[in-house]
């Protein structure tokens, strides 16, 4: 996979939080904490423009009545989000290792 070297700027109490989450292992490197926020802001977008289709094609053709009537309730989506510190494994790619891993969860926002 062919890279880009990049440089970004940014304020100083996010640069601390971001050497904070190398400090504690969470990532091997500033480097590795930037392409995971971007890969899960990318990723992120990605279900919103799903979503927005989805909901699109029901305003086109609505669901019927029989549709309606057998739909689960609605409730706000979860999204979950698995930090871990990236490790080089002895026998191949890069793996996450689980002993350095912590979960979070959070509601999202409704985007229109």
């Amino acid at each position: 996979m062919s890279t880009t070297q990049i440089a970004v700027r940014m304020p100083d109490m996010l640069l601390a939080q971001l050497d904070r989450l190398v400090a504690v292992d969470v990532f091997e490197s500033r480097a590795a904490a930037v392409r995971a926020g971007v890969e899960s802001v990318t990723a992120e977008f990605s279900r919103h423009e799903i979503d927005r289709a989805i909901v699109e094609g029901y305003r086109r053709v609505p669901p019927d009545r029989s549709e309606r009537a057998t739909a689960p309730t609605r409730r706000p989506p979860t999204v979950s989000v698995q930090m871990c510190k990236i490790v080089e494994q002895p026998a191949g790619p890069l793996a996450a290792s689980p002993t350095n891993c912590s979960r979070v969860s959070t509601r999202c926002h409704q985007r229109t």
